[in-house]
């Protein structure tokens, strides 16, 4: 009768160990009628020995296991996860998109001149300058002006009819003329004009004591001119657009946007007309306009910011009251 299978195992396991070991080593066998059973209980020192491998064994995996780990942080930083994009920002610091503001019901003015020396003048005016001139003198398409009191205008500039060959004029003619003028007091202007077919601007907002503001279309592309002796106020999206052509006694000149190789206007450097001859040389006719006060702020923005509100003391308010 062979010996069952754990027996031949005991057996084998008991000539590969030392002498010592296998002496103390007794095998303990117990045959019941169905099965065989063997039990064996090992020496201290073979215990001993068997942990201390595992042991080994458990360290060696440890480390193996660390290493990897080690290799894959590596591997991780050399080749990082793919890039995801952030969502786009909705908030306020978000690019600006423009846009226009729509035209209010007015009727269509063309060669309007208003003349109030010691009254406030304050409208809102829609300019079409294809609309038939009335029987005056007037030079200009919109001029607003008074001596002592406040001149603020709104003004919407109407696209020009389309023509039949699609061309645009190329004389002084084709600006839409608006000029707000005062002596004493504030003047505010601001001017909408983002149509697909709207005519050159050529604006001036002049006073010589009061604070003048100005506040041109974003489709504005042309020459600025400022004149003060205080201060100058750009805002910060029309400042990123305005290249400095020159800056002399007191007068800044800029041109917004893209310039072009050589450019004529209609206007001076102090805000008064040009001679009608020299607009016949050569250059490119672009917008342009003009805010000047002797001694009074002038600030210049776009159409559509919103201009920090005035603090509600008394100083304000007396400021307010003076126009500055």
């Amino acid at each position: 009768m062979g010996h069952p299978p754990k027996l031949k195992l005991l057996l084998l396991l008991r000539d590969f160990l030392p002498g010592s070991a296998a002496d103390s080593c007794p095998l303990h066998i117990r045959t019941d009628e169905h099965e065989m059973c063997t039990e064996t209980s090992l020496s201290p020192n073979l215990s001993d020995t068997m942990i201390l491998k595992n042991d080994k064994n458990t360290n060696e995996q440890e480390s193996a296991g660390a290493t990897n780990r080690a290799d894959n942080i590596l591997e991780g930083e050399l080749h990082p996860p793919p890039y995801s994009p952030l969502e786009p920002s909705t908030s306020a610091a978000a690019v600006h998109v423009p846009s226009a503001a729509p035209a209010p019901p007015l009727p269509p003015t063309n060669f309007l001149y208003i003349y109030r020396p010691l009254a406030a003048i304050k409208g809102e005016y829609l300019l079409d300058i294809s609309a038939a001139r009335p029987p005056t003198n007037v030079l200009d398409n919109l001029r607003l002006e008074s001596t002592h009191a406040v001149v603020d205008g709104q003004i919407w500039v109407a696209d020009e009819p389309e023509r039949e060959n699609g061309s645009g004029r190329e004389d002084a003619a084709c600006h839409a003329r608006i000029k707000l003028i005062n002596q004493i007091a504030k003047v505010r202007c601001i001017v909408h004009a983002n149509g697909p077919r709207r005519p050159l601007l050529s604006i001036v907002a002049k006073s010589s004591h009061g604070v003048v503001t100005l506040k041109l279309p974003r489709s504005f592309h042309g020459q600025l001119i400022l004149y003060t002796m205080w201060r100058v106020r750009l805002s910060p999206e029309l400042e990123r657009r305005a290249a400095t052509v020159s800056e002399v006694d007191g007068t800044r000149v800029y041109f917004i946007g893209s310039r072009p190789q050589k450019w004529r206007t209609t206007i001076q450097l102090d805000g008064t007309d040009n001679d009608p001859e020299s607009t016949t040389e050569d250059g490119e006719l672009v917008d342009e306009a003009y805010a000047g006060s002797a001694f009074g702020v002038v600030k210049v923005g776009y159409d559509d910011e919103v201009e920090p509100e005035r603090g509600s003391g008394i100083f304000s308010s007396f400021m307010k009251k003076l126009g500055l």
